[in-house]
């Protein structure tokens, strides 16, 4: 929003103007000029409603409306009339990364419209399902007047989710799908060899023992040490579960790297929308892949993480009312969720942004694959000192 008493590097005025391009232009008092690019308005059929004098401009396509943020008038008495309307497109809108590439400066990169990544994908549709059930047995056990143990044991199964539709697809480095003779060879569907249902094996071998105690070593009941051990078996956030249907050719998901323009992002890959899923036999066996892929599928060794936790204390009861206690607590994750790039661009001489997809691994067929691992692992120490005071009558 323009300040008050322009100088040569502060907006005099906003000019919402309605060319193809859909840029906003910027005038300075300096007399120079520069064109923010709002939007990738190539892949759209646009028409224009305008009131003129700088007033208001009104555009909408054929997936949805918007009407941008107006400003009329100069300083110091300026109108703002800020309003949307909009209807969803299939083709989501696009994510525009700007990282100071250019210039140094985020802000500036935006202003310019130099673009240093541009993603957009389309509608996914999928209907992923799992079921999860535990058991377990607890007893809490007065060895005697001074010792008590609390013991359990939990069963988790791992049973991984699958797909109504069979909506999966996983990154095999080299291998050719028989059920897309078209795909890519290192993309793998359900139906293929050595692919189940699932997008990972299941496993029945989860036990989580739990064991604690509570002993009072003089009688009197001022002195106590506790302990505690438990084994915790984690299930995957759902929301992951989307990623191996988010790609070809069930949707559509592509990553461009410093795009000629954002008026035309499309200039050096094609225009890849409107995009259809295949849904008949004959529309799987003929469908043609974009290339390059973005797939975000899990490694063929995933499987759930589990955490051990532990913890010993001695607890001081003194003066009555004042409890203090020292406890020493850990824990150790295993098989944690992590995530790395399957797919890295290798660095060579002239390697610019522009260039990413191109020097890949697996280029020309894929571009970023954010392979999805459980080899994270943690371990946590910890000595924790408390004083409690406990309110009383006096």
């Amino acid at each position: 929003q323009p300040r008050r008493g322009p100088t040569p590097d502060q907006p005099e005025e906003r000019l919402a103007t309605a060319d193809d391009a859909c840029t906003v232009q910027y005038a300075f008092a300096s007399g120079a000029t520069a064109l923010l690019d709002l939007s990738a308005c190539a892949p759209y059929r646009w028409e224009r409603f305008e009131i003129h004098g700088s007033e208001a401009t009104l555009r909408w396509d054929e997936n949805g409306y918007r009407l941008w943020r107006i400003v009329a008038g100069k300083e110091p008495e300026t109108l703002e009339m800020p309003a949307e309307l909009r209807l969803e497109p299939r083709e989501g809108d696009p994510a525009l990364v700007f990282n100071g590439q250019v210039t140094g400066d985020s802000a500036a990169d935006l202003v310019l419209g130099r673009v240093f990544q541009f993603r957009q994908g389309s509608l996914l549709e999928n209907q992923p399902r799992q079921t999860e059930y535990g058991l377990f047995v607890q007893d809490d056990w007065k060895a005697s007047r001074r010792l008590t143990l609390n013991l359990g044991l939990r069963w988790d199964p791992f049973l991984p989710f699958t797909d109504a539709q069979n909506r999966f697809s996983q990154f095999r480095p080299r291998q050719q799908s028989t059920a897309y003779p078209s795909a890519p060879a290192g993309v793998l569907f359900i139906g293929d060899p050595g692919v189940p249902e699932s997008a990972m094996p299941s496993n029945h071998n989860r036990p989580s023992p739990r064991f604690g105690f509570a002993f009072d070593p003089t009688g009197r009941g001022k002195i106590s040490l506790r302990g505690g051990y438990g084994v915790f078996w984690s299930q995957i956030r759902q929301q992951a579960n989307n990623q191996p249907s988010n790609s070809q050719p069930f949707a559509a998901k592509f990553t461009f790297d410093a795009p000629p323009s954002v008026e035309n992002p499309y200039a050096l890959a094609g225009n890849p929308w409107p995009f259809v899923a295949p849904k008949t036999p004959e529309e799987r066996r003929n469908y043609r892949f974009i290339r390059p892929l973005t797939m975000q599928p899990y490694a063929p060794d995933f499987t759930n993480a589990y955490m051990q936790q532990w913890n010993f204390n001695l607890q001081r009861e003194f003066f009555g009312s004042w409890v203090a206690t020292a406890a020493y607590v850990g824990s150790k994750g295993t098989h944690l969720f992590n995530q790395n790039e399957a797919n890295p661009a290798i660095y060579r001489a002239g390697a610019t942004t522009a260039n990413t997809n191109a020097r890949r691994l697996y280029a020309p067929d894929f571009a970023a694959i954010a392979n999805q691992q459980s080899n994270g692992n943690s371990i946590y120490h910890s000595m924790q000192l408390t004083l409690n005071k406990r309110f009383t009558n006096s």
